[in-house]
């Protein structure tokens, strides 16, 4: 079973995740070869998949990307989720905190707008 979080994942995590998860073995080695691993995996282009890594189908290419594009926002997710429940969540109130807001003005407020009769 592959680990949860995609940026710990090994080469090994990978190269299974290409051959059994995205039934697309043929491309195992060229994986295994790169050396890619989860954060690599995460940051590959459709250049790199086809250039560096010898995907020349572009219909495989595009279900590679696609995939990979979902375990990104997956991690993202994740990650944002363990800042939160960490304290560290980019200085974000807690809930229920008793600061008081200011309330906005709006921008346009049209019960105040006044059109001069010397301008119609």
């Amino acid at each position: 079973m592959l680990p949860d979080s995609v940026a710990e994942w090994r080469t090994l995590d990978v190269i299974t995740w290409v051959g059994e998860s995205m039934q697309l073995p043929q491309y195992a080695e060229a994986f295994a070869e790169g050396a890619v691993d989860g954060q690599m995996l995460m940051s590959l282009t459709d250049g790199d998949l086809k250039d560096e890594l010898g995907v020349a189908n572009a219909v495989h290419r595009q279900k590679l990307a696609g995939e990979i594009a979902r375990l990104l926002k997956k991690e993202m997710a994740r990650t944002r989720v363990g800042l939160r429940n960490s304290g560290k969540g980019g200085g974000r109130r807690a809930k229920g905190a008793t600061a008081k807001r200011r309330r906005k003005k709006p921008m346009f407020d049209p019960l105040r707008c006044v059109i001069k009769p010397s301008a119609i």
